[in-house]
């Protein structure tokens, strides 16, 4: 899981562990890497290191993983092909490393890589509906158990909103940033 110290990678995390898989993360520093740890991964890398591939191999024994949640995509997606096992799954959540890509496609087939990409917004009223109706019947009891619980970095009022803004974009921050909205 590339980016897990932010608010989707947290949840990614803590969902992940709560269906029983090895988890894997990168991160760009050390501070966040630890944060990754805490909350469960079982492994935190730093994406700057050169021996991130065979870090990877290593804890894998040699097979690559079966699945990378990509919040990166742009420069990562040929180091995600290569980080995959054999019939390995890449799903791209995000854009943060760019939306274009010089893909290795002959590794793509070599390894039947099944590659997926998804984002919430552009989707359909009934693909919404049909997505919160999964979280209702898969994550909502996770929740209730405290199997899950996303991680909140800081709470901002809603005035604050630009502070919220900057801290987001700097990339300071581990997990989700809320707005305070009982102020209006």
């Amino acid at each position: 899981m590339h980016g897990a110290s932010g608010g989707l990678g947290n949840c990614a995390i803590s969902l992940a562990k709560a269906f029983g898989a090895t988890v894997i993360t990168t991160s760009g520093n050390e501070q966040k890497q630890q944060h990754c740890l805490k909350l469960g991964a079982d492994h935190a890398f730093d994406y700057h290191s050169p021996e991130l591939l065979e870090q990877i191999k290593q804890v894998t024994n040699g097979k690559g993983v079966d699945l990378i949640f990509d919040m990166a995509a742009g420069d990562f997606v040929n180091l995600n092909l290569k980080l995959l096992a054999e019939d390995g799954r890449l799903v791209t959540v995000s854009l943060k490393r760019g939306a274009k890509a010089n893909v290795d496609v002959f590794r793509l087939m070599a390894k039947r890589i099944v590659w997926t990409g998804s984002t919430l917004r552009p989707q359909s009223d009934s693909a919404k509906a049909s997505i919160a109706k999964q979280l209702l019947q898969f994550v909502w009891p996770l929740l209730e158990q405290d199997k899950f619980r996303p991680h909140i970095h800081q709470v901002f009022d809603i005035t604050d909103v630009q502070k919220a803004h900057k801290l987001l974009e700097s990339g300071q921050h581990n997990g989700k940033i809320v707005l305070n909205m009982v102020s209006l």
